[in-house]
Parts: C-alpha cells; sequence; structure tokens
C-alpha cells in the first residue's frame, strides 16, 4: 500500500520536465537549438538576435558579389 503513495508524487512531478520530449528534435540543424526548450528568455532572444546577426552578415555578402 505505501508503495503506492511514493510512485504518486514522481508522477506529479514529470509534468513538469519537459526536456525529455525536446530531445526527440534533436539532431536538426544548429539553428533550431532553441527547440530544446531549456533556454530561459534571455538566452532565447540572445539566440534569436544571434540568428538575424548571421542573416544581415549573408545578405551583406550576397550583395557585394553584384
Amino acid at each position: 500500500m505505501s508503495g503506492k503513495k511514493i510512485t504518486q508524487p514522481l508522477t506529479s512531478e514529470k509534468p513538469t520536465e519537459p526536456i525529455p520530449h525536446s530531445e526527440t528534435h534533436r539532431g536538426g540543424p544548429s539553428s533550431e537549438q532553441h527547440t530544446q526548450g531549456s533556454l530561459t528568455e534571455k538566452e532565447y532572444q540572445e539566440l534569436l538576435e544571434l540568428q538575424d546577426e548571421k542573416k544581415k552578415q549573408e545578405l551583406k555578402r550576397s550583395g557585394k558579389r553584384k
């Protein structure tokens, strides 16, 4: 009987951990790292800014080719 009481708290804690589900998205391009879900909002914003910078640099490079 006491065994069931021990398992209940463990199952209630699992939904708060989205990590196992997010690991199924691994293996994609590095630009999709934000899908891991373990990033804080600040880190996510920094990641987005880095991606924007990369896009701007690529646009400059393609513009110089002309």
